[in-house]
């Protein structure tokens, strides 16, 4: 687990990138926030409700190159190729992934009409990230620190793939089932989304004030 001095320390050297910063803390936290060190103090007992298909992948996905994602695969989808990716010691196609994972779950926060739904994005991060050593997450971070500006022509091409990707194509249903309204009677696809909702306008705008990619 990152110490949080060592945390702290690191943020300052970071670029002041929203995205490097929102992905980045989620990454180095993950950790913490799964409870995850070895020897912590037993917590008190809390019951966990979950509706069916919360943060639930639609399919396991190997370690693909982002030439191959599709907006059709959901972010846990795309996560399970994170894995593969940090299995098989492929840390800048893990970045990739995990970077259009992050900007997909944005994306689904915006349109997902259940406010405390809006935290799977962040609950995938740690889902995936807690199972791998400190050094891989370090390697990880590196490559979203690429991705996020560090290095101009890794950032412009990543933006220009990402781009052409499109907006996701598909019902965030692993999102709407992790937020309470799922677990309510009164529960149903016609009122788990917002309405109306400009995806085009939501694409874009989250290109350039997310992901800081340059105008094309």
């Amino acid at each position: 687990m990152f110490p949080r001095l060592h945390f702290a320390e690191s943020a300052r050297r970071f670029s002041p990138v929203r995205m490097n910063k929102q992905l980045l803390l989620a990454l180095w936290l993950a950790p913490t926030l799964a409870f995850s060190q070895p020897g912590s103090a037993p917590r008190a007992n809390i019951t966990n409700y979950e509706a069916p298909g919360s943060l639930a992948a639609t399919q396991q996905l190997p370690c693909i190159d982002l030439a191959d994602a599709r907006p059709t695969m959901t972010p846990p989808d795309l996560h399970t190729a994170v894995r593969a990716c940090i299995q098989a010691r492929e840390f800048d196609r893990a970045a990739r992934l995990f970077v259009l994972a992050g900007v997909y779950a944005r994306f689904d926060a915006k349109r997902v009409a259940d406010p405390s739904a809006h935290g799977a994005g962040r609950a995938l991060i740690i889902q995936t990230t807690s199972a791998f050593s400190a050094s891989d997450r370090e390697r990880l971070a590196a490559g979203v620190k690429r991705l996020a500006g560090e290095d101009r022509r890794q950032q412009q091409a990543f933006c220009a793939q990402v781009r052409q990707l499109g907006v996701p194509q598909y019902l965030p249903r692993y999102m709407i089932q992790h937020g309470v309204d799922a677990l309510s009677a009164r529960a149903s696809p016609q009122n788990a989304l917002v309405a109306p909702f400009d995806a085009d306008a939501v694409w874009s705008h989250l290109q350039s004030s997310y992901m800081r990619c340059p105008t094309p």
